[in-house]
């Protein structure tokens, strides 16, 4: 304790100006600074650079992707379990005078099966187009926004035979939900033949 009080310090001002914004008669010269040696930056070496390291295009983002390799291997298997399951069947596909061909997918197949899969969420049969089922509005509704999406990923993409298809397809489809929703939120109308027309 008697150590700290005897202790002192002194503080320098080392201001150039005053508050005035003169030249203060004690501030250090330009020269004299000057005259310091000021250190050199220091430079870049390879031990104080550091670069993060660059990531293989081929290796996945995370552990959990999938890497080409094995994608490469699931689609070499599936092919070839189709083509086996396709020649088992072979005779039978003939006997009925269809083939392997009628079963891939394409972008037109693909529409198609939305587009019924929608009808019949609103209920409707795809046949005749009248009501037939219990309608789920909120499955159709998620079923044309796939649409939707799908149309808007694939734009400038499509020819012009499966633009129109999706084009129409989804006119088609929105002008139904339209239809549908409006009878499931009507009011039922009033029942006829009541008590008071007496």
């Amino acid at each position: 304790m008697a150590d700290k009080k005897n202790e002192t310090f002194v503080v320098t001002d080392r201001r150039k100006f005053t508050s005035e914004g003169e030249v203060r008669p004690d501030a250090p010269r330009e020269e004299e600074e000057s005259s310091a040696p000021t250190p050199a930056p220091p430079q870049p070496t390879e031990s104080n650079v550091k670069e993060f390291p660059k990531r293989p295009e081929e290796e996945p983002a995370d552990e959990d992707a999938i890497s080409a390799e094995e994608k490469r291997a699931s689609v070499d298997a599936y092919k070839q379990s189709a083509d086996t399951l396709d020649q088992h069947f072979a005779g039978q596909l003939k006997e009925q005078g269809r083939s392997p061909k009628d079963f891939e997918m394409n972008f037109e197949k693909l529409v198609a099966s939305l587009y019924t899969t929608a009808i019949m969420q609103l209920g409707l049969d795809p046949q005749s187009g009248q009501m037939k089922y219990q309608p789920d509005i909120i499955a159709a509704r998620q079923t044309v926004d796939m649409l939707s999406v799908l149309q808007e990923k694939t734009k400038g993409n499509l020819d012009a035979k499966e633009t129109r298809l999706l084009d129409s397809i989804l006119y088609e489809l929105r002008m139904a939900y339209i239809e549908i929703t409006k009878m499931l939120t009507q009011a039922p109308p009033p029942p006829s033949g009541g008590k008071g027309n007496a």
